[in-house]
């Protein structure tokens, strides 16, 4: 008895003192900065999105902020700690648009012809997603329609039980991988050393960082900022062609059916020094196959509805839109599915291995992440998220065979979660198995469900895995899991409006898409026609060849397998991605690696591979402040000489 009490008072005593060691980085110093990135970054995050395509600012945000408060403190005499670095470094992150282009997309889709060409009338797409074709809250470019003030609502109640969903599922993760598996989240320790490198001033990699900043701000210069300032002020000048160069038409009379170019932006280009060398040439595989090879095969040899559709003189940006609607769209699918299905069969030991630590195999004394949170708080998260998520969704869609919407919504949620959580822990890498939304509109279908309002429910599984992963980078720090949280609570609604504002200012300067805006003129078409596409697979139109999709399946996942057992320089995953992206971003990422692979041989491999990630960063940094200056510049401009229309 005595030894029993020695032994909990013992694991008692160590719980304790592990608690006691973490501290808070939610300061004053914290929050300024987190007000920082998302007031001064979030138009360049959004700017971002509607010019160009593969480039994000997660790396300028993250970097750009910690560096300046970093050097800041430093002034002051009071350097950061290393938990005011971790709060800094970790919901800085979010800064973005929070839905808000996602609403315009929706006003733009109910408009388009294309629609009639998969057979779906707009009259039919519920108000609840978008306003009628006949609102003209699209042409005035205002959120504050009476047409969007539903649309607006339901939007922000999904995203509110999604941020609830994905804590709660962290949370949870947490337990069952940080303090119950103690599984060791490789890539996190890179995040860590990031972090830390900052804060300690090495000044190698800080001098590095410099010279990066400064090429990518020159060049952004002239990229981005001056078109941007003087399209505002009236004159537009032409620098560099946005999003890509491209070469398509010098080559179509040689080859009728082809596309190529070349993306001009910096930062997709130092992609080629952190990707690994078989996820870049795998991506670079899967754009040749389609765009130089596949695509101009069927044109010359008069094969499937795309052969008919190409006409010379069509431009890359045409080629990608027409190809995926009129052959690709149905072996996108089938390779979707294996990239998800596959994989998880091999790691299916992995997967029961997940089940049984999170229901069977008890939890450990002696704490490594901190208090856990109480139950009521997890409880309050699961209802909110999940059962609020499934709540909407039985109001949207009423009729809706309600046991797989609660499938969905309550069960499938663990299930990835527990995968994707082991896979993430284990390797740094995850698995995505895409369309599990669509299957379940499908199975409703199949229960005899008619609505087309189901295709239109904002159904997007939260696994928690976002949150788990910046749980670790706490844990490895000796950072309260619960100021993270209590920073990010804080942080989302601050993004959500400001994310508002810099939207509407945004659409105010010019439609959304337009020649200003040119990436969802790219974009847009191609993603109306996947949704479309499922939509018009209980028709039996063209556009869904189920004997395609299976086809697709079959073939990719046996390459998928074979890659497994024979080792490929390339993945298939990313094979998958190259076929399924636009040719440019891949030949640019492949430059970016012949590149690094000479800065290495001049500087030396050690040095390289010490510091590529921070000429990466630094570029992006770079960019970053020239997209700001020149976004604001053209804000001003238009707020002072131009009218909205």
């Amino acid at each position: 008895m005595v030894e029993n009490n020695r032994i909990k008072n013992s694991k008692s005593k160590t719980k304790l003192e592990e608690t006691e060691e973490f501290k808070s980085g939610f300061t004053w110093r914290s929050m300024l900065a987190l007000l920082y990135s998302i007031t001064i970054f979030t138009p360049a995050v959004i700017w971002l999105q509607l010019v160009t395509l593969g480039v994000g600012l997660g790396g300028v945000v993250s970097f750009g902020t910690l560096l300046l408060f970093a050097e800041l403190a430093r002034m002051s005499k009071k350097p950061l700690t290393t938990q005011e670095a971790v709060m800094i470094f970790g919901p800085a992150t979010i800064a973005g648009s929070a839905g808000f282009i996602n609403l315009i997309y929706r006003m733009w889709f109910v408009k388009q012809p294309l629609l009639r060409v998969f057979g779906i009338n707009p009259i039919d797409i519920p108000r609840w997603w978008a306003p009628p074709p006949s609102s003209l809250a699209y042409e005035m470019r205002t959120f504050l329609s009476p047409d969007v003030t539903l649309p607006f609502i339901i939007n922000l109640a999904y995203w509110f039980v999604n941020l609830c969903g994905g804590l709660f599922f962290g949370l949870f993760l947490r337990e069952v991988y940080i303090e119950g598996e103690r599984l060791q989240f490789p890539i996190q320790h890179i995040t860590v050393d990031a972090i830390t490198s900052l804060t300690e001033r090495e000044e190698t990699r800080l001098t590095v960082l410099a010279w990066s900043m400064a090429v990518g701000f020159i060049y952004a210069l002239i990229l981005y900022t001056i078109p941007t300032y003087s399209t505002a002020a009236g004159y537009p000048i032409s620098t560099i062609p946005i999003p890509w160069i491209d070469f398509t038409l010098s080559l179509q009379s040689l080859f009728p059916g082809i596309a190529f170019g070349i993306a001009t932006d910096l930062v997709v280009l130092t992609h080629g020094f952190v990707l690994p060398t078989r996820i870049v040439i795998g991506m670079l595989i899967g754009s040749i196959a389609r765009f130089l090879i596949i695509n101009p095969l069927l044109v010359n040899m008069g094969l499937t509805r795309w052969a008919e559709e190409w006409i010379p003189g069509m431009d890359l940006t045409k080629i990608f839109q027409q190809s995926t609607l009129y052959f690709w769209l149905s072996p996108l699918i089938g390779i979707g599915f294996a990239t998800g299905i596959v994989p998880v069969i091999w790691n299916a030991k992995t997967f029961m291995r997940s089940i049984k630590a999170s229901f069977i195999k008890p939890l450990k004394y002696g704490r490594i992440s901190g208090a856990p949170f109480s139950p009521l708080i997890l409880i309050s998260l699961y209802i909110i998220g999940c059962v609020g998520a499934l709540a909407l969704d039985i109001i949207l869609v009423p009729g809706f065979p309600v046991w797989l919407l609660a499938i969905y919504e309550l069960l499938l949620p663990f299930v990835i979660g527990l995968m994707s959580g082991r896979m993430i822990g284990l390797t740094g890498q995850s698995i995505d198995i895409p369309h599990l939304n669509n299957l379940v509109i499908l199975a409703g279908i199949a229960q005899g469900y008619d609505k087309i309002d189901a295709w239109f429910l904002p159904l997007s599984l939260n696994p928690g895995t976002g949150w788990l992963k910046t749980m670790k980078v706490c844990q490895l720090t000796r950072t309260k899991i619960s100021s993270w949280v209590k920073m990010n609570l804080i942080a989302h609604p601050i993004a959500l409006l400001m994310g508002f504002i810099y939207t509407t200012l945004f659409w105010q300067i010019a439609p959304i898409p337009s020649a200003i805006y040119p990436a969802p003129q790219i974009m847009w078409p191609v993603r109306l026609m996947h949704k479309c596409t499922w939509i018009s697979a209980i028709r039996g139109t063209e556009f869904f060849n189920v004997p395609m999709i299976i086809y697709s399946f079959l073939i990719f996942g046996a390459l998928i397998s074979i890659t497994r057992m024979i080792r490929l320089p390339f993945s298939m995953v990313s094979v998958a991605v190259g076929l399924g992206s636009p040719i440019p971003v891949h030949v640019t990422q492949v430059i970016g690696l012949i590149i690094g692979k000479i800065i290495a041989k001049f500087f030396g491999e050690k040095f390289f591979a010490r510091y590529k990630t921070t000429i990466s960063a630094g570029v992006s940094i770079g960019e970053g402040i020239a997209i700001v200056i020149g976004v604001l510049s053209a804000l001003i401009i238009k707020s002072i000489w131009a009218r909205p229309f």
